[in-house]
């Protein structure tokens, strides 16, 4: 054999044997282990109210419980932006923990949030729910797809029950 093609066998076989380290954590179906269940599964661990709201907000974590068949969480961020970004920026770090809410608890019926004001943490600035039956259907006018949600979207299918005043106007016309 030529030096060429020693060289290509044996970039073959170096190859061959990286990916087969890479897929060492992979189960047989070929899904990755310990990965997050996908949509509508019961995660493997059930996680408490308080580990999906640290997960779903980080360091603007505050508060999550669960109230009869509600789970109410609640975050807090700086508003430095304008009025609008930080209304859309509310709702979509705000959404973070429903989807998760509803996979780990299947008596959880609503999930509610609360931003509050970083600057100001008694200043509440916006609360909104979303119900299961919307989460669980696909044909409901409200459905999700939380993998790709947007502010636009999430607008129109959550339920706004309080807006700070200063958002108001950005926030006209929507909730249930």
């Amino acid at each position: 054999m030529n030096r060429k093609a020693v060289a290509v066998y044996l970039l073959l076989v170096v190859g061959v044997l990286l990916t087969g380290c890479s897929n060492s954590e992979q189960t047989a179906m070929g899904r990755p282990m310990g990965g997050p269940p996908r949509r509508g599964q019961t995660p493997a661990v059930k996680r408490s109210v308080e580990q999906i709201g640290q997960n779903s907000y980080g360091s603007a974590y505050r508060s999550a419980r669960i109230e009869g068949q509600t789970a109410d969480f609640t975050f807090a961020l700086n508003q430095d932006q304008p009025p609008p970004q930080n209304l859309n920026r509310l709702l979509l770090v705000g959404s973070g923990a429903i989807g998760p809410a509803f996979d780990n608890d299947k008596h959880v019926k609503t999930v509610r949030v609360t931003a509050l004001d970083s600057a100001q943490p008694g200043r509440r600035l916006l609360v909104f729910s979303f119900p299961r039956a919307a989460n669980d259907d696909p044909k409901n006018p409200r459905y999700i797809d939380w993998q790709h949600v947007k502010a636009a979207r999430l607008k129109q299918a959550v339920t706004i029950e309080y807006v700070d005043p200063a958002l108001q106007p950005f926030a006209s016309g929507q909730g249930r």
